[in-house]
């Protein structure tokens, strides 16, 4: 089933790249644009004639039609230059896009290839004018596919998509349900290679893989980066008493800076923690986690999510949770023989989670001077299923696939689909996308289809948000049906 989903995202590297030997990593354009915008991945840009690329300033993002980056600054050899900047994957792609025949391009002052063309060739404008050249391929730092592995194209910008797309009217309103059922659940197993290969990626140390995987968790998607980097930055210390790693944590990410004390001027708790930050650690050294605050609700803020990191760090049954739900697993698998006994698992798998009730998270949301007169979980049923998600399903899935068990992975698939899904805004846009009014959206509300919707967005809508205009989806899927 894995392959269905592979065969519709390879066949774009052997059309366009047949006579290369790399391994295919889902690069896209995108990639490309967020490796010009962010500078990172290549060093010591060269133009094709051998003259040396300075950038001044990337650019703008353009989110609208024509080149992709506005009003960029740069300097070539000696010359400073003042325009826009075009990327591709290939040089060529210049000309089978048109852009020599379009007057929106004329102020393009370099076009930035990732890969080299077999055949290099002079790019013009539609005014005659030659553009300099240069590829992203014989500057790189980083390997393709850790390059593909660290950038998440979700957390750039894109122009939003307003209707159901194409794929809604030509495949998911006329294939079976069985059908549909068999694209997403490919598509969601896929995912899981992903997940894992990020995972493994990003963590170098497998002892302590598991709970930096959740610290990423913790972070939701704008602080996953930041959350697992403290965690490692923070475990070393973990010696020292709870509150004054709160109190560490809290400083390195900057909620004692003026804004955060003015806006909690009224907790006692704050000021007290204030107080242990000033007479213990304001005269260190100490790096700094940025975070991002804006659209997160309360019951979510990273402030509260950084005392449940520090669970991590001191809990001892955390430290040991990987070791009690891999052994859990180990005995009881063989179990597993419908969905049903998969969604049983998965109940009793979410028992091995530490319970834990902390006298001041479980009433407030932040700092807030009154204290909420409901309880809060800090570690509720949502967060650990997004824990086995994100983490647990993918390493397992991996250990499982290199023993080349049939009669476990086939548990396993068991397991992943009881596992439910969790609904957000991101769910309610894809059902428009992928099925517009049609009640088989809601077939959207089994987790393994929430999953492989949300990679099918991510390795084919995402790189065509504003319009189906150029996606190849909907031609492959056909395609690898004859």
């Amino acid at each position: 089933m894995t392959n269905l989903y592979e065969n519709l995202l390879f066949p774009s590297l052997r059309q366009m790249m047949h006579e290369k030997s790399e391994s295919y990593e889902s690069l896209r354009e995108r990639h490309v644009q967020i490796m010009w915008l962010e500078q990172k991945f290549f060093t010591l840009l060269h133009t094709t004639q051998g003259f040396p690329i300075q950038i001044l300033s990337p650019g703008i993002w353009n989110a609208e039609a024509g080149p992709d980056f506005l009003k960029a600054h740069i300097k070539i050899g000696q010359q400073e230059l003042r325009g826009d900047i075009e990327l591709h994957l290939t040089a060529r792609q210049w000309e089978e896009h048109k852009h020599n025949r379009d007057s929106r391009y004329n102020q393009v002052i370099l076009h930035v290839a990732f890969w080299e063309d077999k055949q290099e060739k002079e790019l013009f404008t539609s005014l005659g004018e030659s553009i300099y050249q240069c590829y992203l391929e014989k500057s790189l730092t980083t390997p393709i596919p850790k390059i593909c592995q660290s950038i998440d194209i979700e957390l750039y910008p894109y122009e939003q998509f307003v209707g159901s797309g194409r794929c809604a009217e030509e495949i998911f309103q006329k294939i079976s349900e069985d059908d549909l059922k068999t694209l997403f659940t490919s598509a969601s197993r896929w995912r899981l290679k992903q997940k894992w290969a990020h995972l493994n990626a990003e963590i170098t140390d497998p002892s302590l893989r598991f709970l930096t995987g959740i610290a990423g968790v913790l972070g939701y998607k704008n602080n996953t980066a930041a959350f697992q980097q403290l965690f490692q930055w923070i475990f070393p210390f973990r010696q020292l008493p709870k509150e004054n790693l709160l109190v560490l944590a809290m400083g390195v990410c900057g909620f004692f800076n003026t804004h955060f004390q003015n806006l909690w001027k009224d907790s006692v708790y704050y000021q007290q923690l204030f107080h242990i930050f000033l007479s213990t650690f304001s005269h260190l050294t100490l790096p700094q986690f940025k975070l991002h605050l804006h659209q997160i609700r309360p019951f979510n803020h990273p402030v509260r999510r950084l005392a449940l990191l520090l669970e991590l760090v001191c809990n001892e049954s955390f430290l040991t949770l990987e070791h009690a739900l891999n052994a859990f697993w180990e005995r009881s698998w063989r179990e597993i023989s419908n969905e049903k006994e998969g969604g049983l698992f998965y109940k009793q798998l979410m028992l091995h989670f530490p319970q834990f009730i902390s006298t001041y998270w479980s009433t407030h949301y932040t700092f807030e001077e009154k204290a909420q007169e409901n309880s809060l979980s800090l570690l509720g049923d949502d967060l650990k299923g997004k824990i086995l998600l994100n983490v647990f399903c993918p390493a397992l899935f991996h250990r499982i696939s290199l023993k080349e068990d049939l009669e476990q992975l086939s548990a396993f698939h068991l397991f992943y689909s009881s596992i439910p899904h969790f609904p957000s805004r991101k769910t309610r846009y894809l059902i428009h996308r992928f099925f517009g009014n049609m009640t088989r959206g809601k077939c959207m509300k089994q987790g393994v289809i929430e999953q492989g919707a949300y990679q099918l967005h991510r390795d084919f809508c995402l790189h065509y948000e504003a319009s189906c205009i150029g996606c190849p989806f909907v031609d492959r899927y056909h395609a690898s049906q004859k």
